[in-house]
């Protein structure tokens, strides 16, 4: 009879050591688990922010551009003398900027940001070697001609128009790009409750496993 109740003695103990040691595995695998995804949303909130950022610069980025020619059209007009070392120094960093956002972003831009984009990408690079012509021509003593510069009047304003379609795309898709990062914060407060739909991997790949 001591050697039985020893022996349920000894079960029992080794009995609860297992169950002690099961649910110590159990939570630590939940702990892991509430770690990874935390971390996941907390990468998601950090990519849809950068996203915002980039497109909010994308636009004042191009704005630096255009005000750079309208800048020196304004004053070859007037008659003031331009040095072309200063104008392709400012033109240069501010095209270099621009094209820096946008590369960066265009994955996440849209269609339409990236169309509207490139137009304006194009005409503000002719009107640049335009003007750039017109410098070189005025330090050369050949006087600007009056059409041509209209004719790259005409082009800023077309990249103007251009600006306001873009910068209601932009509004657009910043807007859309807040609305999922809302929704993954609200999908964040869901995690880990059985039959729910899981995290979304919208720009962040698949969900922890």
């Amino acid at each position: 009879m001591a050697d039985s109740a020893a022996l349920v003695s000894l079960a029992s103990g080794l009995g609860g050591a297992v169950i002690g040691a099961g649910a110590a595995i159990r939570v630590a695998i939940v702990q892991r688990r509430h770690q990874r995804e935390t971390a996941y949303w907390s990468r998601a909130e950090l990519v849809s922010n950068t996203v915002i950022t980039q497109l909010m610069s994308l636009r004042t980025t191009g704005w630096a551009r255009l005000d750079v020619l309208l800048r020196t059209q304004q004053s070859l007009s007037a008659g003031v003398e331009v040095q072309l070392e200063s104008f392709d120094q400012e033109a240069s960093q501010a095209t270099l900027e621009n094209v820096e956002v946008s590369y960066a972003v265009m994955a996440d831009a849209g269609e339409e940001v990236n169309r509207l984009s490139a137009r304006i990408f194009d005409e503000l690079l002719d009107a640049q070697q335009k003007i750039r012509q017109q410098i070189l021509n005025r330090s050369a003593g050949v006087p600007c001609v009056t059409e041509e510069q209209s004719a790259i009047g005409d082009q800023l304003e077309r990249v103007k128009e251009l600006r306001t379609a873009l910068n209601a795309a932009l509004l657009e898709r910043i807007a859309t790009v807040a609305e999922r990062l809302r929704g993954s914060r609200r999908s964040r407060g869901r995690v880990g409750a059985r039959g729910r739909p899981g995290p979304s991997p919208w720009l962040t790949g698949p969900p922890p496993s």
